[in-house]
């Protein structure tokens, strides 16, 4: 497989909820899809979502994450804004660190969408 890392834009425009989802999983007719590691596939894409889409995919990580490793900042929280999001993360040492949501890395993001949206490896997994 011929794969180039060179940074390119992969749909022009910005990408609604519908085609950001189609975007996530756009090398899904490759063959044996589910051997391997196609992150090379991946390298260098990116596209354009509005502030809406953003939202609603850190909206689902909010979601999707149980509520015992969710929360809201307060005054004993390591990052102090009131009201914003912070959701718990560990490392594949198993320590845990809380996080706001809004600063969740692509590795981060990745991990928590679901599987059948990841292509990012090796991210730390939020509980």
């Amino acid at each position: 497989m011929n794969t180039s890392s060179q940074i390119r834009k992969v749909y022009q425009g910005t990408a609604d909820r519908h085609q950001m989802f189609r975007m996530f999983d756009r090398h899904a007719q490759r063959p044996n899809r589910f051997e391997g590691d196609a992150s090379m596939l991946y390298a260098g894409e990116w596209f354009e979502i509005t502030e809406r889409e953003h939202d609603y995919m850190f909206e689902h990580i909010w979601s999707a994450t149980s509520d015992a490793y969710r929360g809201y900042s307060d005054q004993i929280s390591p990052h102090y804004l009131p009201g914003h999001r912070l959701i718990t993360l560990y490392s594949e040492a198993g320590s845990a660190r809380s996080k706001l949501l809004d600063d969740l890395t692509d590795d981060e993001i990745a991990t928590k969408l679901p599987v059948q949206l990841r292509h990012l490896p090796d991210a730390a997994a939020a509980a």
